[in-house]
């Protein structure tokens, strides 16, 4: 069953200067640190999704300020997409901003991070891991709205999905003086999230980032209200399925390819503002080359070329109906999905019991002097120094443990490829696999283990 297994929060807020001051940064990024932040005091679970609510502050001259997100996933990129881009961010003509982001099936990480495209005074960041939904991704609505000098807020509604839907709400407040903000609408709880505070000094930089989340199959809707000051409001609503839409390749042995193109926007233009329009149906070929091609070659920037069938016109520039504004430097993108695997396993240990493991059993004859290995993704929920590995055990033909072979221990939340590789005894008959935790583990630190690639 889906639902919210942690929540953590982080704000920043700067005061305006005055003269003999020195002046804020010109941008300044955030890190949520998942080890340290909020009451779980844990890191994301492998495998889950992640979302990423951003609220803050935007000058009220310059240019509109938005913000991108990332992790520190070691070794495999975690990918981040705005919910819905660009209608899942909230207008450039609000003084409070909001977005959402998601992060389907995370590898694991210790620190979320945004930044912004330019000075924002303050920010609220609430990050949330949600366990249980599928690995496919489909949106079912995006929506913002927003008002200034206002003490409600409404106006945001969602019909009921094809299926069961998380349902992201929340509201960005740049006061907080005031009494908190009342959400009204069907199966709203009680709010998981609530992020931002003050400089300290001034109201310049305020923030409050109030989030409540529902699984639902049915309609739904947003009122803000029960504020006793005027403030700058905005609010995003954002529903995506447990189980989206599953891609299917034209060939089990092929990934699925998506190639979209983003008419209108340049290198320069921010994640959350690209509009992606397919091109699947129009992808016939691409190359590209990068990085050095021989050894005394220099580096230098890569190079593609991308074939479409053009057959009606339209991506001719500056393009027609939904490719109008194609040009010259209109990014393009070609994501790929292979047919990968999910943990297989998982345990825990009790806190007394050494070396607590899960075995095959004897599943496998053995011939004495021959070399065998076995291997499989490993992870921790939480660094855990003393690992976990898995193992291949000997044993007589009268089911009698002879010796083992284990692998490198994994002891992060990242899941590492191990495997263990020995020779078959004199006496052995059979084997078995193995997956063992070290010394004697607390029950929250959770073992993961599977056979297909890493999640």
């Amino acid at each position: 069953m889906a639902s919210v297994a942690y929540v953590w929060d982080q704000y920043f807020s700067f005061p305006l200067p005055v003269t003999g001051q020195v002046p804020p940064p010109g941008t300044l990024s955030l890190q949520v640190n998942l080890a340290t932040t909020g009451p779980a005091n844990v890191v994301n679970n492998p495998g889950d999704w992640l979302f990423c609510i951003i609220g803050w502050r935007q000058l009220p001259y310059g240019p509109p300020v938005t913000w991108s997100v990332s992790d520190d996933s070691a070794g495999q990129h975690n990918w981040w997409e705005p919910v819905g881009a660009p209608n899942g961010v909230s207008s450039p003509s609000g003084l409070s901003r909001v977005s959402v982001w998601m992060c389907p099936k995370a590898n694991g990480c210790q620190n979320v991070m945004v930044a912004p495209t330019g000075y924002s005074p303050g920010v609220a960041v609430t990050v949330l891991d949600v366990t249980g939904m599928g690995p496919y991704v489909t949106v079912e609505t995006a929506q913002t709205v927003y008002a200034n000098g206002v003490t409600s807020l409404s106006g945001l509604a969602a019909g009921p999905p094809a299926s069961q839907a998380l349902l992201v709400t929340s509201l960005m407040q740049d006061s907080r003086i005031g009494s908190t903000p009342t959400l009204t609408g069907a199966g709203w709880g009680t709010y998981i999230g609530l992020a931002g505070g003050s400089n300290g000094i001034d109201h310049t930089g305020d923030t409050v980032l109030t989030t409540y989340a529902q699984f639902s199959t049915g309609s739904t809707s947003v009122a803000w209200s029960g504020l006793s000051q005027s403030q700058d409001l905005a609010s995003v609503l954002v529903s995506v399925l447990v189980n989206g839409t599953a891609l299917v390749p034209l060939s089990p042995n092929w990934p699925v390819t998506i190639l979209e193109a983003a008419p209108g926007a340049g290198y320069q233009t921010p994640p959350d503002q690209l509009t992606w329009t397919p091109l699947t149906t129009r992808y016939l070929k691409l190359d590209f080359t990068q990085g050095r091609q021989y050894e005394l070659a220099t580096l230098s920037a890569g190079e593609g070329t991308v074939v479409l069938d053009n057959y009606d016109g339209s991506l001719l520039p500056p393009g027609t109906g939904s490719f109008a504004g194609i040009s010259s430097g209109t990014p393009i993108r070609l994501r790929c999905l292979w047919a990968g695997g999910a943990w297989q396993v998982s345990f825990h240990g009790n806190g007394s019991t050494a070396n607590p493991q899960i075995s095959t059993g004897e599943i496998f004859a053995v011939t004495p002097g021959l070399a065998y290995s076995a291997s499989a993704w490993l992870a921790c929920s939480v660094p855990y120094p003393s690992g976990v590995t898995v193992q291949i055990e000997w044993w007589t033909a009268a089911s009698s443990a002879i010796s083992s072979a284990s692998s490198p221990a994994a002891t992060s939340v990242t899941a590492v490829l191990a495997m263990a590789s020995g020779t078959a005894p004199p006496t052995a008959a059979f084997a078995s696999v193995n997956v063992v935790a070290g010394d004697t583990p607390a029950s929250p630190v959770i073992f993961y283990a599977a056979a297909a690639p890493a999640p």
